[in-house]
């Protein structure tokens, strides 16, 4: 399997020793719901509509124990946990929800394991890049 790269120039004129061409990921687009269903059906021996209810569960699940401060881990995949950026305060007194809550995100940690003393994710573990 290959991930595309390219290269992108990227002027910086506070550093200029940081200016330069860089890789960035060349994205082939976005697979939908049903296209991931399409592509688990005929991988096993579950039918199209079994994997649409099993998808639009886990995105039920995983939403509900993400809004209890929960994080779910998926074999193979990796874990989903809540996160929240915040405004700094000195006095825990003057810290408000509303004033200091910038926003909550969702983080993902994938799946790493070690390989030749090197932490690798391994949902890349057989990846080969290419120039596109």
């Amino acid at each position: 399997m290959a991930i595309f790269y390219k290269l992108n120039y990227r002027e910086n004129k506070t550093h200029p020793d940081a200016t330069g061409y860089f890789a960035v990921i060349e994205n082939k687009g976005t697979l939908s719901t049903n296209e991931v269903a399409d592509e688990i059906q005929r991988n096993c021996s579950l039918k199209r509509s079994d994997v649409l209810a099993v998808l639009s569960e886990l995105g039920e699940v995983v939403k509900k124990s993400v809004l209890q401060s929960h994080a779910v881990k998926l074999d193979g995949l990796g874990v989903f946990r809540p996160g929240i950026s915040s405004i700094r305060v000195t006095n825990p007194d003057d810290f408000n929800v509303h004033r200091n809550v910038r926003g909550l995100r969702l983080n993902f940690l994938p799946e790493q394991s070690m390989h030749n003393g090197r932490r690798t994710k391994n949902i890349f573990e057989n990846a080969e890049l290419k120039r596109g």
